[in-house]
């Protein structure tokens, strides 16, 4: 079972095995483990939630691979390579704090060394030329540090720390592929929150209407398959010609049941 999925299941207890017409009124169709038991105003179908499971994961996936997402949108990432920090503040370190200090920063590279530094803080150079970036791994991660080898390509989500001695320092690194679950789950906390009522999170809001626009274009047992068979369903249903429609629809049923969207 992939990461992200198990996660979301861990904090919504699984789906009901049944489901019916999306935009059903909610009294008339099963409703999924996600919405069941709360005060959810538009409670998700067992189909919803598994378009909703597969889209999400999917968006996590394509962030822990470094690739376009949602989640790398909302925390204003910054892509760079190890070799793209090197050269960047080896040519000019003022132009290069103003490109990545301070920011969050997808990073890309090879473990030249681990080593510990102080306080036990353990931290990869990432290269294994002079002024090569140094990635201080967050406490919370040092078995991930500890389990990792030489020569090993990682993906970290690090603070941009300015360079000491002319070599990039990265700060509070973790793995990528982590932070893509810990973001997910968020998303999914939030969309529970706008189901119920309150919050206004437009990423949770967005995924929503996606998912019951793409869920309007399904039928049972569409998902029955696996991720892949329902995210390949759902995308397919995203990128018709009608989607603007379907993505109305979805809107109008979640105000009418109550839940508050963002203008």
């Amino acid at each position: 079972m992939p990461i992200v999925r198990s996660a979301l299941l861990g904090a919504a207890a699984g789906l009901i095995a049944l489901s019916s017409s999306p935009l059903a009124h909610a009294q008339d169709r099963p409703v999924s483990a996600f919405s069941a038991g709360k005060a959810h105003k538009y409670p998700l179908s067992p189909l919803e939630y598994q378009v909703f499971e597969a889209l999400l994961e999917d968006d996590a996936t394509s962030f822990g691979e470094g690739g376009s997402s949602q989640i790398s949108e909302n925390m204003k990432i910054v892509h760079a390579s190890s070799a793209d920090l090197s050269k960047a503040y080896s040519a000019n370190e003022v132009a290069a704090d103003r490109s990545y200090k301070d920011k969050t920063l997808f990073v890309t590279g090879k473990i030249a060394s681990i080593n510990s530094g102080i306080g036990g803080t353990p931290y990869f150079v990432l290269g294994s030329q002079i002024g090569s970036p140094q990635a201080k791994i967050q406490k919370d991660f040092i078995d991930f540090a500890a389990a990792a080898k030489k020569g090993q390509p990682v993906q970290l989500v690090c603070s941009g720390g300015g360079a000491v001695l002319g070599a990039p320092m990265l700060n509070d690194c973790k793995p990528a592929a982590k932070v893509a679950v810990a973001e997910a789950v968020k998303i999914a906390r939030r969309a529970d929150k706008i189901l119920g009522g309150y919050g206004t999170d437009e990423t949770a809001q967005r995924l929503l209407v996606m998912t019951i626009a793409a869920a309007t274009g399904m039928k049972d047992g569409d998902c029955d398959a696996g991720t892949a068979a329902c995210l390949k369903k759902a995308v397919s249903v995203l990128k018709a010609p009608d989607v603007k429609d379907r993505a109305d629809k979805a809107k109008t049923a979640l105000q009418t049941a109550g839940v508050k969207l963002t203008p």
